[in-house]
């Protein structure tokens, strides 16, 4: 029977034995590959990550903003165990130079005689580490990174060999003294078992991530400025560890999400970077005071002096001034339509997610509070949020925004429905428990999950991510 595809997928080689490697290590998920010489395309992008993962990421989002589908970035390092960290190849294993890229033959050649030089008995154990991404629409959808099982670099080259899958398989070895490059093509898929697991384990993470993201089709990210995405990422994102779950990185990257689809559903046609940066930091400060964490944030952003790297004086203010007015409880109306996209944005379009994040809440400010007092506060609470007299802020109102609010006050005029629907879906065992005796959906906080929904390719054939499969 033919397997059903789930998922098209570039991989960023044209090395036919690190195709099939793949294939065979993804092999009944669904997942289809495809390779740049397919596609008709060419990808250069400059490698400066300082970790295996950040090149990765740095490869894979090169890929996917050319062939507009999810690509897989992969990245690799080595560790020579016997050489001084000084001489370690790191990422550099093609650049030990700096800029300059040595040819295969030539980079061989340096390692197989600084072994030779350095190790008195001319071999050493190493191992490559490994970062690896799937990316789709310039931004991440999942990452990782691990190591991979030792072999012996010697300084003895085996001329008769032809290296295939790697090029040092002439001057590499397993364990038991055979070189790689005397192996067979299953021989070198069995030695390389464990990477393979890590690639599959890769793939199945990230086919549970797009399975449980949103339906909503949302366009504009992949014309983010890449520096400023990648600043974002490495120095504003951790930040958010600091915050209680229910404002956590999971939340940031669902608000930039909706962002971008209402910018979009109403065509207002706003400056991609100024959308992402603000979205990016509307929620720091929340551990800091709840109450103005609206206006520490807009402070961190204004004062941040990298962000002049990108944004005039005036659009670092109209940024300040749309996080400053982004909460629902605000009084007066956002001063610029990028204040009403992040108000909206802000806000909950799912039951499961207002039930979800309001535990995470609960967790920080009221852990003693009884599970049964606490539901009926929670009922009380949501009432006035969403009633039809005073709503909250919502300055674009969508339709999934709109079957929410039908949703939600149907709920809340049942309010025994309303406690049993808020316990199971943060599996809540007892109602006699206090707050902090139950845990919530801790299974749900995936810090890697990016805001990335299913989008129709430019390139007909490929870069379809299955609707089935992607159903929540």
């Amino acid at each position: 029977m033919e397997e059903k595809t789930v998922m098209d997928v570039l991989l960023l080689t044209n090395n036919q034995h690190k195709v099939n490697f793949i294939i065979n290590a993804v092999k009944g998920l669904g997942i289809v590959v495809h390779t740049p010489k397919e596609l008709g395309i060419k990808i250069n992008a400059k490698e400066d990550g300082v970790t295996a993962v950040e090149n990765a990421i740095i490869k894979a989002r090169a890929g996917s903003k050319i062939s507009r589908m999810p690509t897989f970035g992969w990245d690799m390092g080595m560790r020579i165990e016997k050489l001084p960290e000084n001489l370690q190849p790191n990422l550099h294993i093609r650049r030990p130079f700096g800029e300059e890229e040595l040819s295969d033959a030539d980079m061989v050649e340096y390692w197989r005689s600084l072994i030779e030089k350095t190790c008195a008995d001319g071999e050493s154990l190493a191992h490559y580490f490994d970062g690896v991404a799937l990316v789709f629409d310039g931004q991440i959808i999942n990452s990782a990174s691990f190591n991979e099982d030792p072999f012996v670099m010697t300084a003895k080259k085996k001329q008769a060999g032809i290296a295939k899958f790697n090029a040092f398989d002439q001057i590499r070895k397993t364990l038991d003294g055979k070189y790689f490059c005397e192996l067979s093509d299953e021989e070198n898929l069995q030695y390389d078992k464990s990477r393979a697991e890590h690639i599959r384990q890769f793939f199945q993470e990230s086919l549970a991530i797009i399975k449980n993201l949103p339906q909503e089709q949302a366009t504009g990210l992949d014309l983010v400025n890449g520096k400023l995405m990648q600043y974002i990422e490495k120095k504003i994102f951790p930040m958010y560890q600091q915050n209680d779950l229910g404002h956590n990185i999971v939340h940031i990257k669902e608000v930039i999400r909706r962002c971008f689809v209402l910018n979009q559903t109403f065509n207002l046609k706003l400056n991609e970077d100024m959308i992402f940066a603000m979205a990016a930091y509307h929620d720091l400060g929340k551990h800091l005071d709840h109450e103005h964490h609206h206006l520490i944030a807009g402070k961190l952003f204004f004062d941040d002096q990298n962000m002049k790297l990108f944004f005039n004086e005036q659009q670092m203010k109209i940024i300040r001034e749309a996080i400053e007015d982004h909460r629902s409880s605000k009084a007066d109306a956002p001063r610029s339509i990028y204040g009403k996209l992040i108000s909206s944005a802000d806000r909950n379009t799912s039951i499961e997610i207002v039930f979800i994040r309001s535990f995470f809440v609960a967790h920080e400010r009221m852990p003693e509070e009884n599970i049964e007092t606490y539901l009926d506060y929670t009922i009380k609470r949501l009432s006035k949020k969403y009633s039809e007299e005073n709503p909250e802020n919502m300055f674009y109102e969508d339709d999934v925004y709109k079957k929410f609010l039908i949703e939600m006050r149907k709920l809340l005029k049942d309010p025994d429905k309303f406690k049993q629907e808020y316990c199971r879906i943060n599996h809540i065992k007892s109602r006699n428990n206090k707050v902090r005796e139950e845990e919530g959906r801790l299974d749900l906080v995936k810090t890697n999950i990016a805001p990335n929904v299913e989008k129709k390719s430019k390139c007909k054939r490929f870069g379809k991510l299955d609707n089935e499969h992607m159903k929540a």
